[in-house]
């Protein structure tokens, strides 16, 4: 009976049905995926740029002393994701949360390092997404935002988009049989 079955009209549409649903799904959650993705990492860029722009605003009009400033007032009211670090090239932190790191100018990401705690409750895979620019030769900017609030929601959705895809294909199969 079972092979029998397999080899009926009703089940080839039944089981064609449900590869279109389930194909259309995943194309879409994967459209809908990558989307999110690089907005959620363009939201968290353009916070460091506006940070960037700050600190070069006050390093323009008073010069190291004003770029501190910037930093320490921004610090002073801290969400748990802002990170922050003026620094000379030679070695010499002036400002901020970061240790001391490599300059590089640009968009970085990078583990969070191990002398700062992670955020109250949150467990392990913090990673700091900013940028780096040079103020002056010799005097490094970075700032930047934790990608964990980013990457924990980016995981629930994918969570949803397979509770989505049991439910298509629950449907399409449901939708054969009635067939």
């Amino acid at each position: 009976m079972r092979i029998r079955l397999f080899k009926t009209e009703s089940f080839r549409l039944t089981a064609l049905i449900a590869a279109a649903f389930v194909s259309a799904m995943l194309v879409l959650m994967a459209l809908v995926y990558v989307i999110m993705h690089q907005a959620f990492r363009a939201e968290l860029l353009s916070s460091a740029d506006q940070d960037l722009a700050s600190i070069e605003k006050g390093y323009a009009a008073e010069g190291i002393s004003e770029a501190k400033e910037v930093i320490v007032q921004r610090l002073a009211t801290p969400t748990a994701s802002d990170y922050f670090i003026l620094e000379r090239t030679t070695g010499q932190k002036l400002a901020g949360n970061l240790p001391f790191m490599t300059p590089a100018p640009g968009e970085q990401v990078m583990p969070m390092p191990a002398a700062l705690a992670a955020p109250e409750g949150a467990d392990e895979g913090h990673r700091i997404i900013g940028k780096g620019m040079f103020l002056a030769p010799g005097l490094y900017a970075f700032a930047g935002r934790d990608l964990f609030i980013a990457s924990a929601t980016e995981e629930k959705l994918l969570h949803a988009f397979v509770w989505v895809l049991a439910a298509t294909l629950l449907f399409a199969v449901a939708g054969g049989i009635f067939l």
